[in-house]
């Protein structure tokens, strides 16, 4: 395959989602708007090497969707009813999203769908996420998520539900599910839980929350995780080292932090912070107080442990928990017999399913054993993390640890 085919096949992968996005607001199904895209797709890897890239290669991709989607409807023996849907370039639905791929993410959060089955079903429709993805955002097995999506399908199939989309009004019954979805994309773009980073997933998460804040710029919710994303955003140059390593936050550079995105995040989070405390207005806070600290060791550690606890009442979690226990070994005054009250914890915490196969765990259980003074038992969890983590960027960070622990006393604390 020839640069000029990969590099406009690289360029219209970030269309997909629209493209499947307009297929299935014509066509009314979820599986034949994926199935007809991948068809396109795949004429485009056959056809583009022989007769030449297209001047414009997304129209032709959606040319062709649109063909396989009005041949499907044929096969259906249903052309009367859906066919004048896909002979219009425009649908009689008002154009109210200013996203569509957030248009789609609406409809897939389905009221007839369970909170999780919406997620996953959000998630695989993204296109980019695969079920490996999802279940270790999710702290699922993947075989868990396959499952869900199918049934989360099969259910709004056999309900008769059509994949219409929703107005704007009906929002706010959706919301919640929406955020959540958002929220997974950006943990994938942001910490890449498993295989190489993925900067596109991660910008495709703050622009949902920038069409999210043209949708409901009041709500405290949709500002709370806005300002997580941004402020996440605002960190990036400083969580790398000189040589490209991943950075714990402990050690970042903060001198290099975003100047804009760190204002504007802060802001957004002011905003969040001013009205009910929800689930993502406590992160917001939370990062907040990580990223307006001029240095690791000067946070607020007591308000974040405030922060972690009115989270743990109002969406609790083990990985909530699990943030908890180590705020709270931060607190100023945290001695050796706290410490190993709190490793206990952690320990009980070992056996909750979600977290058996999530490295911050054994990461966090390291940091509290060498401030103990227990550098074997340091090394073992650091070991165990490291059998643990999903992509080179943890695999590095972590083993810098241990190596550090094996050649001084060097403290050298987990992320919160």
């Amino acid at each position: 395959m020839s640069n000029e085919v990969e590099v406009a096949l690289e360029t219209t992968a970030a269309q997909r989602l629209r493209l499947v996005a307009t297929l299935v607001r014509t066509t009314r199904d979820l599986d034949l708007a994926q199935d007809v895209v991948a068809d396109a797709y795949e004429a485009a890897v056959r056809q583009w090497p022989q007769d030449g890239v297209p001047a414009n290669p997304t129209g032709w991709l959606t040319a062709v969707a649109r063909r396989r989607a009005i041949d499907a409807v044929r096969r259906r023996e249903t052309l009367q009813r859906k066919l004048p849907l896909l002979l219009v370039e425009e649908t009689d639905e008002p154009e109210s999203y200013p996203d569509d791929r957030l248009e789609l993410i609406v409809t897939c959060c389905h009221p007839a769908l369970a909170r999780e089955a919406q997620v996953p079903l959000a998630l695989r429709v993204l296109g980019g996420l695969d079920v490996d993805d999802i279940a270790a955002v999710l702290l699922l097995k993947p075989a868990t998520v396959a499952a869900r999506v199918t049934r989360a399908k099969a259910k709004l199939g056999a309900s008769g539900v059509r994949y219409r989309v929703p107005d704007p009004q009906e929002l706010p019954d959706r919301l919640q599910g929406v955020l959540d979805v958002v929220a997974a994309i950006h943990t994938v773009g942001h910490t890449a839980p498993t295989g190489p980073e993925r900067p596109d997933i991660a910008d495709l998460a703050w622009q949902l929350c920038g069409a999210l804040l043209e949708l409901c710029p009041q709500d405290h919710e949709v500002a709370g995780l806005a300002a997580v994303v941004l402020l996440a955003r605002a960190r990036a140059a400083g969580s790398r080292g000189p040589d490209g390593e991943l950075l714990l936050l402990r050690d970042a550079d903060r001198g290099r932090w975003a100047t804009a995105p760190l204002r504007d995040g802060l802001h957004l989070a002011s905003r969040a912070l001013a009205g009910p405390l929800g689930p993502y207005a406590l992160q917001a806070g939370i990062a907040g107080l990580h990223t307006s600290a001029a240095s690791w060791e000067e946070t607020d550690w007591p308000r974040v442990v405030q922060f972690y606890e009115l989270l743990a009442d109002r969406s609790p979690g083990p990985v909530v928990e699990l943030n908890l226990v180590v705020a709270r070994s931060m607190l100023p005054g945290t001695g050796g017999a706290d410490l190993a009250t709190l490793d206990r914890r952690l320990a009980a915490l070992a056996d909750d399913p979600a977290l058996r196969g999530y490295p911050y765990l054994p990461a966090a259980r390291a940091d509290l054993a060498e401030r103990r003074g227990d550098a074997s038992a340091a090394q073992a969890h650091l070991t165990r993390a490291l059998t643990l983590a999903g992509n080179d960027g943890q695999r590095d960070a972590l083993r810098r640890r241990r190596d550090t622990l094996l050649g001084s006393d060097t403290d050298d604390r987990p992320t919160v």
